[in-house]
């Protein structure tokens, strides 16, 4: 699995809470000017520019039944996480994840995507999407007791949709 530096381009001036959350939740990406193995725990390389070799993620669907244990990006909904999971079900079947930064790209943000709505719909996305790839690759989400883990999270969600936007709009 490999992957290089994202760039933004903004098709309007960044709102700073764009510019503050890019790195994590826009797939902005630059891990420096050298080649790097990205190994560490929870870490992958982002889906926008991943290159697998067809073999490795046909073998990673069917060993790990990704159709029915990750989701991702489906229509408007924001579930996101499908590229860590490969980087993650790769690495589990003994592949290395790279970082190249001579393969660089621009992604193209639109003013929709700075929208606070939006930004808070992608985070719901992408913590639904880190709820289901704990499970592959966290021996603490498949214990005993990881139902409470679950529990504690429909409570978190069900309380902010109770009380609705922090901003009361």
């Amino acid at each position: 699995v490999i992957g290089g530096k994202v760039e933004a381009c903004w098709e309007e001036e960044p709102t700073p809470l764009a510019e503050a959350v890019a790195g994590f939740a826009l797939a902005i990406v630059d891990l420096g000017p050298q080649p790097k193995l990205v190994d560490g725990a929870g870490a992958g390389i982002v889906g926008a520019g991943m290159c697998v070799r067809r073999e490795l993620l046909l073998r990673i669907f069917d060993e790990f039944r990704f159709r029915e244990r990750i989701s991702d990006r489906r229509g408007n909904d924001l579930i996101s996480g499908g590229d860590l999971a490969i980087s993650v079900a790769a690495r589990m079947l003994g592949k290395e994840c790279w970082y190249e930064p001579g393969m660089t790209m621009e992604h193209v943000l639109p003013a929709s995507r700075m929208e606070k709505g939006y930004l808070l719909r992608l985070f719901s996305g992408i913590g639904r999407g880190q709820a289901a790839l704990r499970r592959l690759h966290d021996w603490r989400a498949r214990c005993p007791l990881a139902w409470l883990i679950g529990l504690k999270d429909l409570m978190r969600w069900v309380a902010g949709d109770l009380m609705g936007p922090a901003d009361g709009g």
